[in-house]
């Protein structure tokens, strides 16, 4: 009789399954995603820090990341944070009468993970396509100190392992390393539609020993990167190391700076630096092995000369993490 209840019960698990194993089941064979990060509220919180990290994390479980493109490539594993900032004031009053009031900023935060994709719309005349969430995540709304908003990043990291975890459980854990393949760049040599803005022009520094079409082409030095100092004191070292390694690789960079905007006064000059010819070979790896990183103003993808314009350089820079 125990094993007969036993086996009905069985039946009716697989007949009407738990919400979080049908989720994790709706994973089962999505070998490729693209991946975007939105940060709602906070400047602190660097979004394509995240967004590169998740990438990593996915190549390293053996799932092909899908350009970061505009319109987004389904599936895509989307991270929402919303970050809400307030005060809470606070009066002591004291023995003799008199009472002190005290500000304290707080901010209540919560994140939500999950993978959308494509699906039929409701209707076919009001939205024949629509994207749907088949596995999310999320943390409960919590609020806290400003002070202690530092622990904000790492709860919406937690999401991602909790995804990792989700997707082995259905697809196993063996599969080999994707390879990271970043966006070609637009064309730097094509010209950018006119702009009133001053200051568009190239400018070739004379002074620069070795020069590329405008532009000043040196080996990696720590003058374009982020500064160490932000670096958390028990990857500092790794990072020193990282560069040191890179410029005895002889890892070229490029500085391309455009004006000047004032001609007359020749003040108001602008400089790009990207990686030269081509990134370091495992860029995501050294990127994503600290947070924060000061190889990110670098980003992942190099240019083989200075784009023609400062608008052309402009969408080029933003386009450095895809």
């Amino acid at each position: 009789m125990m094993k007969r209840m036993f086996g009905l019960l069985a039946i009716a698990w697989l007949l009407h399954p738990t919400p979080a194993f049908a989720q994790n089941e709706a994973l089962r064979g999505k070998m490729a995603m693209s991946v975007y990060v939105s940060i709602y509220g906070d400047r602190e919180i660097d979004p394509a820090a995240f967004r590169l990290s998740l990438e990593q994390q996915l190549h390293d479980m053996g799932i092909t990341v899908l350009p970061h493109a505009d319109p987004p490539n389904f599936p895509v594993l989307n991270l929402t944070i919303n970050v809400g900032n307030g005060i809470v004031r606070t009066t002591t009053t004291y023995t003799d009468g008199s009472a002190t009031t005290f500000d304290h900023p707080i901010s209540a935060y919560s994140s939500r993970l999950e993978l959308r994709q494509l699906a039929p719309g409701r209707t076919a005349a009001m939205k024949p396509i629509q994207d749907v969430a088949i596995w999310s995540k999320e943390t409960e709304e919590q609020t806290v100190s400003s002070i202690a908003a530092w622990k904000i990043p790492g709860e919406a990291l937690d999401l991602a392992i909790g995804f990792v975890n989700a997707w082995q459980s259905v697809n196993g854990s063996s599969h080999p390393p994707t390879a990271d393949k970043p966006m070609p760049l637009p064309n730097p040599t094509v010209p950018s539609p006119p702009s009133s803005e001053g200051g568009q022009s190239l400018y070739s520094d004379a002074s620069c020993k070795t020069a590329a079409g405008g532009g000043c082409v040196n080996t990696i030095y720590q003058g374009v990167t982020d500064s160490f100092n932000a670096v958390p004191n028990a990857q500092e070292e790794m990072v020193r190391k990282q560069l040191a390694d890179l410029q005895q690789r002889g890892q070229k960079v490029i500085a391309c700076t455009y004006g000047p905007i004032n001609t007359q006064a020749k003040t108001g000059y602008v400089t790009f630096n990207y990686w030269y010819q081509s990134a370091p070979s495992d860029i995501l790896k050294i990127l994503t092995s600290a947070m924060p990183h000061p190889f990110m103003p670098l980003g992942r993808v190099a240019v083989s000369a200075c784009p023609a314009t400062k608008a052309l350089a402009n969408v080029v820079y933003a386009s450095r993490f895809n």
